[in-house]
Formats: C-alpha cells, sequence, structure tokens
C-alpha cells in the first residue's frame, strides 16, 4: 500500500476521533465505565441479598427481563421462560425470598464489561459456596445506567440446601 493511499484513511480515522463526546464511549455512543460496571454489578448483588424496592425501581428499566433456569427450576416455571417479565413482577415479590431473610453474603469475583453489557462471577460466601454466572444488557435512563436483561445462572441445588431446604443431598467433594 502506498503511503499516499494510507494517509487519506489516517485523517478520516484522526477526525472521528477529535469528534468523540467529552463523555466515556466512542463518538455519540456513551459506554459503561469500570466504576459504572462495578456499581451496577454491587446494585444488583445488593437486590439479591437483601431485596430494596427502592434500588429495583431505580435501577432496572421498566421493561427488565430476568432469565434464569436455576430460578425457574426451583420454582416450576419452565425452563427456558422468562423468571420475570417485568420490573413489576419482580416488584410483586411473590418468589423473593430477601423480602423476608437477608441471604447470605455474595462475593464478585470478576467483573467484564463492554459498551453496555456486563458478566460478572458470584460466589456466596456463607453456608455452602453458591457459585454463579451473570450478564447483564444495560441501558442509559435518565444518566442512570439501568439493568433491561439480567441472564443468570447458579447451582440450584447448592443454593436450596444453604436455604435449608430438606431433601437435598450435596455430593462429596
Amino acid at each position: 500500500m502506498k503511503l499516499t493511499a494510507f494517509a487519506p484513511s489516517l485523517l478520516v480515522l484522526a477526525s472521528g476521533l477529535a469528534s468523540t463526546s467529552a463523555g466515556h464511549g466512542w463518538g455519540d455512543l456513551d459506554c459503561l465505565t469500570d466504576d459504572d460496571a462495578a456499581f451496577l454489578v454491587d446494585i444488583l448483588v445488593s437486590i439479591s441479598v437483601k431485596f430494596d424496592p427502592e434500588y429495583v425501581t431505580q435501577f432496572l428499566t421498566d421493561d427488565f427481563v430476568l432469565q434464569s433456569d436455576s430460578i425457574n427450576w426451583i420454582f416450576g416455571i419452565p425452563l427456558g421462560k422468562d423468571s420475570f417479565t417485568d420490573k413489576n413482577v419482580l416488584l410483586a415479590g411473590s418468589y423473593n425470598l430477601t423480602q423476608t431473610e437477608p441471604q447470605p453474603p455474595i462475593v464478585v469475583s470478576y467483573i467484564m464489561h463492554t459498551c453496555a453489557d456486563i458478566a460478572y462471577r458470584s460466589t456466596t460466601i456463607e453456608t455452602t459456596p453458591v457459585q454463579g454466572i451473570h450478564i447483564l444488557k444495560t441501558r442509559r435512563e435518565d444518566g442512570i445506567w439501568k439493568a433491561t436483561v439480567s441472564w443468570d445462572e447458579f447451582n440450584s441445588a447448592a443454593d436450596l440446601f444453604a436455604l435449608g431446604v430438606t431433601g437435598c443431598v450435596l455430593p462429596k467433594s
């Protein structure tokens, strides 16, 4: 490739860089920062450990959907279906054990994010460790990053055992 053919490409790229917005992201695209992603994960973990309707209202979009075969199996919902079809179902709390008593603390061991998606790994630290993988889709509404979709999978048998449900036998390690 001739340098003269390459130089205009550099100018186009440089002009694109110069026009990026003052915020995070590329051009007009607004992206999560590491701090944004960590904050939203902390909020969702808080909701899991001790349900807080204010957090649900503020940090989940109205059309929030949660899909988890782990939750579906525990509550008898067909696998592959949405566990919660919107924020109001979650707020109604018919399933929510954390509304009556706090759940074991959760440690987040890894957070990775793209411009609008977050993946993280979690482990409960009391009783039987329950490990989970979570993927979030997010969008910015009214200047706040909110979760729109959450795919959560965890060891549901270990979770039931940790909650004291009888009849669950964990394999010997």
